[in-house]
């Protein structure tokens, strides 16, 4: 996972030959041919191609969505909250705790404390302690 998010887009012809490109909590967009950017989706985005791929083109078919943890797991975020994150493209705890700074600042306020909590709830689940410092 990353802040990077796909979507397959039909093109003039309804057919979805289009990719559009975003980072998470960047307005701007990149759209290129699904044929020019096979490779790098088998790296980045081998689920979604696959189901792009297996459905002949449907766009609805390859519009995946990530496998993880409910927001509303974390203690503090109801469902409003959530779902504005899911507007945002952050659909679950895994997301949300590998956000960039850059992604988190252009979110809004409060997504750094959403940041830190997801990321001790992962720590938490994995069973992991943080170190303290002694002195």
């Amino acid at each position: 996972m990353s802040n990077i998010r796909i979507e397959f887009l039909p093109s003039e012809d309804e057919k979805p030959d289009l990719i559009e490109i975003r980072r998470v909590g960047d307005p701007n967009i990149v759209l290129y041919k699904v044929s020019e950017k096979v490779e790098w989706l088998k790296e980045h985005f081998p689920a979604e191609l696959a189901a792009y791929q297996k459905s002949g083109g449907e766009v609805i078919a390859a519009n995946i969505r990530p496998q993880g943890t409910e927001l509303t797991a974390l203690k503090g975020v109801g469902p409003r909250r959530a779902q504005t994150l899911v507007d945002q493209d952050v659909n679950t705890v895994e997301q949300l705790a590998e956000l960039s700074d850059a992604s988190v600042s252009s979110l809004g306020a409060g997504t750094v404390d959403l940041r830190k909590l997801a990321r001790d709830y992962l720590a938490d689940q994995a069973g992991l302690k943080p170190r303290q410092a002694v002195g």
